[in-house]
């Protein structure tokens, strides 16, 4: 596992997330010094997510609710039991 590999994921209905990450990929690299990956829940999925040291949500928010966490949940955060 790489020490600076970092996951971005995001879902976009309307194009502003998209926007907002991949700026968050932008400035990543070369202020952090980190190598980012960019996934789109809506239409990738996460190969391994335990190539990553850290995964970064950006994600619409809307009358208090955030849209993607449930996907992250039900594919990706289940215990390893």
């Amino acid at each position: 596992m790489g020490s600076n590999k970092t996951l971005v994921a995001y879902e976009s209905k309307r194009g502003a997330t998209e926007e907002s990450a991949r700026k968050i990929v932008d400035t990543l690299p070369s202020k952090f010094q980190l190598d980012v990956d960019l996934v789109d829940l809506r239409v990738q999925s996460i190969s391994n997510r335990f190539l990553y040291q850290n995964i970064v949500v950006d994600d619409r928010v809307r009358a208090g609710k955030v849209y993607c966490m449930s996907i992250l949940r039900k594919k990706y955060l289940t215990p390893l039991i």
